[in-house]
């Protein structure tokens, strides 16, 4: 199961962690590995669009499958310094994730959090 979890306070995103995306499963579930590729692609452009907007305010970590390193198994975006570019880029990537979240319950558990 994909994991997804937003960390807010003050009604700002302060963190965005994505897990378990992209992981081969046993039973090769082909539903699965779209949801995950639409996982991957949102994160991924969220990714870009905030080193291309307002790469100083926040650090990203990407983690990699050692055996495969096209497959993003971990994904932690942190805020460093707040700004409205970059609560706007956050927000349109939490659109994202919570409509796939939304249309697939039973592939990913998504949560918001107050940090």
């Amino acid at each position: 199961m994909l994991l997804i979890r937003i960390g807010v306070r003050d009604e700002h995103i302060r963190v965005i962690d994505i897990s378990k995306h992209a992981v081969k499963q046993d039973d090769d579930d082909n539903q699965y590995q779209l949801i995950c590729a639409g996982v991957s692609a949102i994160a991924v452009g969220l990714c870009n669009a905030i080193e291309e907007i307002c790469p100083e305010q926040s650090s990203i970590d990407v983690v990699s499958d050692e055996d495969d390193s096209s497959a993003l198994n971990h994904i932690t975006i942190v805020v460093v310094e707040d700004s409205l570019d970059l609560q706007t880029v956050l927000k349109v990537g939490r659109y994202q994730l919570e409509t796939v979240a939304n249309s697939y319950e039973n592939y990913i558990d998504y949560k918001i959090t107050e940090v």
